[in-house]
């Protein structure tokens, strides 16, 4: 087949067509007539044998103008797009193609992919659905058939033309849909107020979003509070008839139809039974006692009856209960008290009701007393007695111990239900006698026993005179007097400059008088004492001696340095000493070269360790003084103070922040550390007295309820770090006692054992610097718990709740010092912090070390030197002012080594709570 002409408006064919004839045909538009005579070798590849006078068809010749246009430009989901496609030039039998955005083909027009045996009419339309994801988008449209080359009849007879589409959104439609609850149900019935949902599900044309479950059949707002992602797994309800109702939204804020389901609570039963009616008679020779009547009422029903001798609830689980009222008491002879009780199947367990009965047996035996003896010495007037036990054919009823030999009658006062414990006696011999008697009023023979009574010497000596002379201008000093009485005799005396009695074991006692006292320039004031052989320590008789030296030669200050530089406002002094003909008894470190005056404040007993310094260059000044008021030349000495910015750390020991005690005095302690050194710490605006090691302990009242607590530190440049908590105070919260240790104690070991009590059924828990709780054992009302330390502070924290649920908590702050220093202090009584109405308190305290200690107590401004005893001290101290007072109590021992313990005790007369 081959071109004869063509036109813009038509082709021209010529074939050849049976044995040598030819035939013309045109194609117009897109309609061809083909005859078999110009069917040749080019069209075979695709066409088959030129037969019924056709080859089938001509494909697409000429150049190509292909384009494709939607019918619209905007579209909704899946909606159907229509696409003209239309080319440019004449056409033949193709087919039409309609590719999406991914290039994949929706549509294609009918017949074969060859193209063969059908003509597609251009323009051809083919449509196909949107994308459903909105968005602009652009498809393709393509033909298949290739245009033909009457220059190279060898080219393919086919391909593929495609050009792209105008583009085209697709916009979501607006969601008008409600949701639909597919299911909702609830159990029948509940014994418990949190119900769980058997089954709550939704379903939506797009998706459900939201979950709510109300009591209330009014549909609720898609914006009200409540919705949840998913279904609600529990519905909380109220005891009786529950009806809810489950509701669905989507993103479009539709809100779903409701679907209801109800449910019905019923709680445990909480109702006790209540014993209507229990008599006995009121007197009975038997021990087997008829009961007179026992019934009892409950709101379900009454499933156990018991009846005891004591007013003390049975519990439901305990043995003796039965289905029916006993009919019979075993009761002992005399007066007998019963108790009924009754219990329902929930185990509530009623009051009781009681009734009495007396039963009198015959009976004519005595008791016998089978023991009875006394230590056979005491140095109390008070002697335990070692045995008293008797025996009767019925019972003892009743025991007696007297000094008479005589027989008491049955109905004489002083006979107890149990055997006495004591005697009281007298000095020197003593004999008693033991009685027992029965209900029938029998009183058995007397059993005796003797003790003799040897009372130690209580009476302190006497200091009868004690005298000095007004003045000396010696520093020796002779003794005018001194002289002493006493019960038995004086066997030591002693002059001392302090006015706190002296242990009898301490040193410096004499078996004579001394005859000179050693004094010092000025003003002096000794105290004579003398003691006994059983220790007791008279009262001090005091004197007075003024010693005036001569004296015009000024100290000097032998040497004074200060480190070149420091990083720290508080620098240590380097050396300070001074010497003087007499003695220095002042020192003085100025940042003036002015001398002060001896008058002057400031000046002290020993010389400085330290200066306060600023930031810069510093030049400091150092003076000493002696009695005669004679002034030293200054020695100067210069530090360049650089000051790294402000680290400032608060570290608190105390009930942890929401904690609750029934201890009315809260102790605070803690740690305020910063390198400009601190200026203040206040507790709630009260200001607190900081040791110079940052370390302070304050005793806070409470009030009934929350409490805040707020720790304010303050650095010298003025940083602030602040504390806040909150600890309740009831009263009525579980009495929570800790025996050991003591708060604010120290130890050498790194674990402690703690133990208390507990006023009631309660579960102790405790915890270390915040650590996981361990749970104490409970033993009764006892609970013990071992803990491990850290090396420095811990706070350790106990907490006991009860069965009810109440919560109290108490807090103990123990320091552990480490395996290189021995020395472990501890102030037993009062063993935390209190408030107390008493104006006086006998504080005790325990001190552990390998060598020698000694204890100073600080308080008000007095110092106390209590005796230690086989690590044991005490010491009276008086309150006359109300108000909190701080005791600090120091150890040292040989070495050197100190420990302070800080107890603070407010003294509030009137105060109807005494912590202690």
């Amino acid at each position: 087949m081959k071109i004869v002409s063509k036109t813009s408006a038509q082709f021209l064919f010529v074939a050849a067509l049976g044995a040598g004839a030819l035939t013309a045909f045109q194609l117009k538009g897109t309609e061809a007539l083909a005859y078999p005579a110009y069917f040749t070798t080019n069209c075979a590849g695709c066409h088959a044998a030129p037969v019924a006078a056709t080859c089938n068809g001509c494909h697409h010749h000429g150049p190509v103008s292909l384009k494709g246009a939607t019918n619209k430009t905007s579209y909704a989901p899946g909606e159907s797009v229509s696409v003209t496609i239309s080319g440019g030039s004449q056409s033949g039998w193709v087919r039409a193609i309609l590719y999406d955005q991914n290039n994949q083909q929706v549509a294609i027009s009918s017949g074969n992919d060859s193209g063969m045996g059908h003509s597609t009419t251009f323009p051809a339309t083919l449509s196909a659905p949107a994308p459903t994801v909105p968005g602009t988008y652009t498809w393709k449209a393509a033909w298949f058939g290739n245009s033909y080359d009457s220059t190279n009849p060898t080219a393919s007879a086919h391909g593929e033309v495609s050009v792209n589409t105008n583009s085209f959104t697709v916009v979501a439609p607006v969601d008008t849909t409600v949701p639909v609850v597919s299911a909702f149900t609830l159990p029948a019935t509940s014994t418990s107020l949190t119900v769980a949902v058997s089954s709550f599900t939704a379903t939506d044309n797009v998706g459900v979003t939201g979950y709510l479950i109300t009591t209330s059949a009014t549909a609720p707002a898609a914006s009200a509070t409540g919705w949840s992602a998913t279904a609600p797994t529990s519905v909380t309800a109220v005891a009786g008839s529950n009806t809810f109702y489950a509701w669905a939204k989507d993103a479009a804020g539709n809100v779903s139809l409701a679907k209801s389901a109800s449910v019905t609570v019923t709680l445990p039963d909480t109702v006790v039974p209540v014993v209507s009616a229990f008599t006995l008679p009121a007197t009975a020779t038997s021990l087997t006692v008829a009961v007179s009547s026992f019934t009892a009422t409950d709101n379900v029903g009454v499933t156990g009856y018991l009846i005891t001798k004591s007013a003390t609830a049975p519990a439901a689980s305990a043995t003796g209960w039965t289905a029916t009222a006993p009919t019979s008491v075993t009761a002992v002879a005399g007066s007998n008290t019963f108790y009924a009780w009754a219990k329902d199947a929930a185990g509530n367990v009623s009051l009781a009701k009681s009734a009495s009965v007396t039963v009198t047996l015959p009976d004519a035996t005595v008791p016998v007393v089978s023991a009875f003896t006394l230590p056979a010495t005491s140095t109390s007037l008070t002697v335990a007695v070692s045995s008293f036990t008797a025996t009767d054919n019925v019972g003892v009823t009743g025991y007696l111990i007297t000094k008479s030999a005589t027989a008491p009658a049955a109905s004489a006062t002083g006979w107890t239900a149990t055997a006495p414990t004591s005697v009281t006696a007298v000095a020197g011999s003593n004999t008693f006698y033991a009685w027992a008697k029965d209900a029938a009023g029998n009183v058995s023979l007397a059993k005796s026993a003797s003790v003799t009574v040897t009372l130690p010497d209580a009476t302190a000596p006497v200091v009868s005179a004690f005298t000095l002379p007004a003045t000396s201008t010696s520093l020796t000093v002779a003794v005018s007097s001194f002289t002493a009485t006493d019960n038995v005799g004086v066997t030591g005396y002693l002059i001392t400059k302090s006015a706190t009695a002296p242990a009898a074991s301490a040193t410096g006692w004499t078996a004579t008088a001394p005859t000179s006292v050693t004094a010092v320039a000025g003003n002096n004031t000794f105290y004579a004492w003398a003691k006994d052989a059983a220790g007791n320590v008279s009262l001090a008789k005091s004197a007075s001696v003024t010693v005036t030296l001569p004296d015009t030669t000024a100290p000097v200050v032998s040497a004074f340095t200060l480190p070149a530089t420091s990083t720290s406002l508080t620098v240590a002094v380097s050396s300070f000493t001074a010497t003087d003909n007499v003695g220095v008894t002042g020192y003085l470190i100025t940042t003036s070269a002015t001398a002060p005056a001896a008058s002057a404040t400031g000046w002290s007993a020993t010389a400085p360790t330290s200066v306060t310094a600023v930031a810069g260059n510093n030049t400091f000044y150092a003076w000493a003084k002696d009695a005669a008021g004679n002034v030293s030349l200054s020695k100067s000495a210069s530090v360049t103070v650089t000051v790294a910015p402000a680290d400032l750390t608060l570290t608190i020991s105390a009930l942890a922040n929401g904690s609750y005690t029934n201890k009315g005095t809260l102790n605070i302690s803690g740690v305020a550390i910063d390198a400009a050194g601190i200026k203040s710490v206040t507790v709630n605006g009260q200001t607190v007295t900081v040791n110079p090691d940052g370390s302070f302990s304050y005793a806070l009242s409470l009030q009934s309820g929350a409490n805040t607590v707020t720790v304010v530190a303050t650095d010298n440049a003025g940083t602030q770090k602040t504390d806040i908590r909150t600890i309740t105070y009831d009263p009525a919260a579980p009495v929570l006692t800790v025996s050991a240790p003591a708060d604010n104690s120290t130890t050498t070991q790194s674990f402690i054992t703690l133990n208390g009590t507990i006023s009631e059924t309660s579960t102790v828990s405790v915890s270390v610097n915040g650590s996981a709780p361990q749970t104490a054992a409970i033993s009764g009302n006892s609970y013990t718990a071992t803990v491990y330390l850290v090396k420095g502070v811990n706070t350790i924290s106990i907490s006991a709740t009860d069965l009810a649920g109440n919560i109290t908590t108490a807090k103990r702050t123990v320091t552990y010092s480490g395996v290189s220093n021995n020395l472990a202090l501890a102030v037993t009584f009062p063993n935390q912090d209190i408030t107390t109405k008493y104006p006086y308190l006998v504080l005790k305290g325990t001190v552990v070390d390998n060598e020698k200690v000694a204890v100073k107590i600080i308080m008000d401004g007095k110092t106390y030197i209590p005796v230690v005893d086989d690590g044991v001290f005490m010491q009276r101290l008086v309150f006359t002012t109300p108000k909190l007072y701080a005791i600090t109590v120091i150890a040292t021992d040989a070495a050197g080594n100190k420990s302070t313990v800080t107890r603070n005790v407010i003294y509030r007369p009137g105060y109807d709570h005494d912590d202690d």
